[in-house]
Formats: C-alpha cells, structure tokens, sequence
C-alpha cells in the first residue's frame, strides 16, 4: 500500500481481495452486509486503540498539532518562538473573522521536543496499523463482492499501457473529440461502492483515515529521496519563516472573501490551504506526486524525484506548445492560475522564456512561499507578478491573456466553481488564447484500477473527488464558448485537456 514496507494493509488486500472476489454465495447480500458490518467494527476498533496509545499526540489529530511533528528539535515551538498569524481576510461561517491567531503550533506550554520524539509522533502505534489492515481486507473483500453481484458488468480494467517519452515531442496521443467523458471510475459518483467510501469519511472513523493518508505520503515520499520533514523545518526556521511573513504581508488582499468551500479542510490539513505548514508542506507533497506516476522506474532506482517532477511538466507543458504552434499562437502574457507555491509557474516561466508570466491563488501563503522560492532561485526574474485572487473573479481585463494554465486545481473545486472560473478563464483570455489544464485522468486504467483502500485514502482528503470524476469537462468548455476542445494522455495517471477561444 503506498509502497510502503511497514505497512501491512497491502498483505491484507493481497490476501483477501482475490479468494472473496471468486466466491459465488449463495446469499450474497448476507455476506456483503457481515463483511460491511466488520469494516466497521474493525476501524472502530482502530479508532479506540489510536485514542488509547498516542498520549503525546491525544489533543487532536490536525495539522495544528502536527506542527510538534515537524520542528527542528532546536527550533522552540510555541507561542513565543513565531509571531502570531494573522488569518487573511473575511471568512464565510468561520468564527476567525479579522482575528489575530496563535500559529499552528502544539501548545503554548511545548518549547522543545526531542527528534526521537518528533519523529515517533508523526507515525501510528502499529496496533493502529494492524487494525486498519483488517478493516482493509474486509473492504476488499466488500468490494469484491459488490463487483462480482452487480447487475451491470463493469468495464474491464485492463494493465496501464506502457509510454516511450521524448522531451521534444508531444505528450500522449490526441483522443476522439465526439468521444464521451464516461469515467467507468466505480468508487467515484452516486455507485454502490462511492456511496460506502463516503460514508466511512463522514463517520467518526475521519481522523483515523487523514492520519493514515498522511502517514503514508510523507512516509513513501522519504523512502524515495524527498526530503518532506527536513524541507518543513527549514522553512518553519527563524530567517526563513521572516522572509515568508515579510512576503505574507506584501501579496495578502484582506479584501477577499473566500468561498465556504475553501475554508473547509481537505488534504489532511484543518485549514485546507490557509496555513503555513500546508504551504511549507507542499513542495515536497508536489515532488512525491512523480514518483507514483512512474513507480516501478523509482522501485528499480532508475528514477529520482527531481527527473520525475520533470517529465511530468514537460508532458503537460509539449501537449500546450504543440497545439499552440498548431493554431499558430504566440504566447506572450501567461495567467497561472491556482500556482500554488510556484512550482508549475516555475516550469511556465522556463518554457516561455520571454512571457510576461502572472502566479494567482487564493492562498497567501502558498503565494508567500512562491515568492520566496522565486527570488531566491531568480527564475523569471523582471517578469514574474504574483496575485492573492479568487478565479470565480479574476482580477484582470478583459482579452489581455494569451495563455492559462490549470495545474492540478480542478479535483479540488466543486463543479459550480469549476465552471465560473472556465467562463472568467474565456473572458480574459484574447481571441485565438488558449486554456489548459491537466489533472487525474478518470478515463485512465490506472486510476480505474486504483485499489480500495488507495481510493478510500484519497478521497479522505480530497472532499470533490465525485464532483471531479463525474463532470464533463469537455463539454463545459464547450458550453462556455471555446473550441477546438482536446485532450491528451500526458502520462499514465494524467490528462491534458487542451482549448482555445475563437478568433
């Protein structure tokens, strides 16, 4: 699971996915009911071990508490070691409104904690482990029940097909534009088996689920070269943290009012992305998402996280220059929207060396940290602007865009957002502009295929996971007003999805 070694959910699914899924009872729906009935049994009964053995960790199992996980054992981590954070701006239903807050240290009283302790308290006690591997097998088995008792087959999921990539080259094959958007993800939607998932992440078994999805991300990104926890405590350092404040405080627009469904948390962080430790968090999260792309090259050594991250972009990054030179479209003034904390911009600003290049995002501190990583590599120096804004209003004119880029921002929009944001996308963009934007690819075999307990962790932090799989987003574009709407495998995880405005 994850790839990770001391995990033991993997022998679970391994164990009992098959021989349930060849079963025919004669009873099926007992069967599927008991097994269901022992999920949750099970994940209960993690829940009530983890509340009785993580004593150093029993406040709460958020990232205001993780911050005690993260810090160097000669950084102080409390109230008095890192000025106060202020929230950015007005928020919907949020009693944090124009208030100053604590960061999100563990508590007032911790100044020190020893690396041993630090590094014990970001894992699960194993009986954690173990009781999540049983209710693991038991979903599997689940699954595999509902699978083989449905009334409409489902499609076959047949191996990822294997990919030769050129640098140089286009990314992926162009599909059928008539083609429908029609997933066939089964754990995504108003299914038997989404309808389970959900369930168990609106029950009190939640922070269970968060934690593990955290555990193993960060736990799988250091088995393979990512520096996750070392990159967090340099930022979270004294001149470090200064410089990103200082930024903080130059791009926060205390004027914006961010929608309620970005006040809630998703990513395994409370705050979402209204935090310093998302944001010092989401370099290295962006590095390891590579790695699961290609992982047999990273499990042979073949492949680092550095060269991963980089046929990543440039898959995405050769779709978009090949249709722009395609309808023979010169880039000059690039939007990036939701840049996050410049890592996509980054690549932006390298493959159009001349481009005028903007960063939005609704975050502060994503947009902090963005600047500081900028201004201390120099890339796109003279030519960078780095915007707080929301896309549903972006503040710009009207046709004064040749280019907008979409990095990874629509799995975590609902669909309403989503197609707000398309429509002020085609209003800035000029005549002949083009959008793109590349995500999970839900016609994927790979993410089709994903298994129970991966998908159940997945879409434990990322609450618009159906929203995202069940939408046309062809056809939204379309309904917007561009054309030329296409859509490209950039690698085996992912699409491009690729238009442009008419002329």
């Amino acid at each position: 699971f994850f790839s990770v070694d001391s995990f033991p959910m993997s022998c679970s699914l391994h164990c009992a996915y098959t021989p349930l899924d060849s079963l025919r009872p004669s009873t099926p729906s007992t069967l599927q009911r008991t097994i269901l009935a022992g999920t949750i049994l099970a994940l209960s009964a993690g829940v009530v071990c983890y509340t009785g053995t993580t004593s150093a960790t029993s406040e709460a199992v958020g990232s205001q508490n993780l911050w005690a996980f993260v810090a160097a054992p000669q950084v102080a981590v409390n109230t008095m070691s890192m000025s106060p954070v202020r929230r950015p701006g007005p928020l919907h239903n949020s009693p944090a409104v124009g208030t100053d807050m604590a960061p999100p240290a563990a508590s007032a009283h911790v100044t020190k904690r020893p690396a041993a302790h630090i590094e014990e308290g970001n894992r699960m006690p194993f009986v954690v482990h173990a009781f999540l591997a049983a209710a693991a097998g038991l979903l599997a088995g689940a699954v595999a029940l509902l699978r083989r008792n449905t009334s409409t087959p489902l499609p076959v999921v047949q191996p990822a097909p294997s990919y030769t990539w050129s640098m140089a080259g286009a990314a992926g094959v162009q599909d059928d534009k008539d083609a429908e958007e029609a997933s066939g993800v089964e754990w995504a939607g108003e299914g038997v088996l989404s309808r389970i998932v959900n369930g168990l992440i609106k029950s009190p078994l939640y922070p269970v689920m968060k934690r593990g999805a955290r555990d193993t991300l960060i736990n799988s990104a250091e088995k393979n070269g990512v520096a996750w926890r070392q990159q967090t405590r340099e930022w979270a350092a004294g001149p470090n943290m200064a410089k990103a404040e200082k930024a903080f405080e130059e791009l926060n627009d205390p004027t914006i009012v961010y929608p309620d469904y970005y006040t809630k948390p998703f990513h395994a962080y409370s705050e979402g992305n209204l935090g310093w430790l998302p944001a010092f968090e989401c370099e290295p999260a962006t590095m390891s998402m590579g790695l699961r792309v290609w992982k047999d090259e990273v499990k042979a050594g073949t492949l680092k996280s550095g060269a991963a991250q980089q046929r990543l972009r440039e898959g995405y990054l050769n779709a978009v220059k090949d249709y722009s030179d395609s309808h023979k479209m010169e880039i000059h003034d690039i939007l990036d929207v939701g840049c996050s904390v410049g890592v996509s911009t980054e690549y932006i600003a390298e493959k159009w060396p001349q481009s005028r290049i903007t960063g939005l995002d609704l975050s502060p501190y994503f947009l902090a940290v963005a600047k500081c990583r900028q201004e201390e590599a120099g890339w796109g120096a003279g030519r960078m602007n780095w915007v707080h804004g929301n896309a549903e209003a972006l503040p710009m004119g009207d046709s004064s865009v040749d280019f907008v880029s979409l990095c990874f921002v629509f799995h975590e929009l609902p669909q309403a957002p989503t197609r707000t944001i398309m429509a002020e996308v085609f209003r800035v963009l000029r005549p002949g502009g083009i959008v793109a934007f590349t995500d999970n690819d839900p016609e994927s075999p790979v993410i089709q295929g994903l298994p129970p307990v991966l998908f159940t962790l997945m879409k434990s932090t990322e609450p618009h996971s159906d929203e995202y799989y069940t939408m046309d987003h062809r056809g939204a574009f379309e309904e917007v007003g561009f054309i030329d709407v296409t859509k490209r495998e950039s690698d085996p995880r992912h699409r491009v999805v690729l238009a442009r405005k008419p002329q």
